[in-house]
């Protein structure tokens, strides 16, 4: 976690950017999208990545899960 109390991207995607399926305590089972851009850059540009860390919005407009942090 970061100082301010916040999850940083890493937490649930990993130093490597590969996400994955992890427990994130109380038997909650992450699943985290590989973050990494030669994944992303088929489905996402720069704009569309920003509003998805901004604002929690996948490429097509609909609203990511909501574990995923704004």
């Amino acid at each position: 976690m970061m100082g301010s109390g916040q999850l940083a991207c890493a937490s649930c995607h990993g130093t490597d950017g590969r996400g994955g399926v992890h427990r994130m305590g109380m038997n909650q089972v992450m699943d985290a999208k590989h973050i990494r851009w030669a994944v992303l850059q088929g489905e996402f540009d720069l704009e569309k990545f920003r509003l998805a860390v901004v604002k929690g919005q996948d490429p097509d407009g609909t609203q990511l899960k909501s574990d995923m942090p704004r």
